[in-house]
């Protein structure tokens, strides 16, 4: 089964444009991969990111908007802004590492 020439330079021609639309593909797969790669890491929120979500919350400003505002994660602005309600106060900045004076004392066992 043989093709005419028209056929054959029409397909040619898809082909070449599928080439173009497939590295786009390409960067568009990278960028969504980096995206992933940056969701999994651990955002860490200064104290300032933390004030200015709670006066937004005061101004009457959704939480889902004061959190894009802020650059603050929507789940963790619904957790600042119940720590908010409970103690009345703006939630402070989490330390990291291990807390001290939690580690035991070792006894006569160990």
């Amino acid at each position: 089964m043989e093709l005419d020439e028209d056929t054959t330079m029409e397909l040619k021609e898809g082909h070449e444009g599928d080439e173009a639309n497939n590295s786009s593909d390409e960067e568009e797969n990278e960028a969504v991969v980096q995206s992933n790669d940056a969701s999994n890491a651990r955002r860490v929120y200064t104290q300032q990111d933390i004030n200015k979500l709670i006066a937004l919350l005061v101004e009457q400003v959704p939480i889902k908007d004061a959190a894009l505002r802020t650059g603050i994660n929507e789940k963790s602005a619904y957790r600042f802004k119940s720590q908010w309600q409970k103690t009345g106060e703006v939630p402070q900045q989490k330390k990291r590492g291990r807390r001290m004076g939690t580690v035991s004392e070792l006894t006569e066992k160990h």
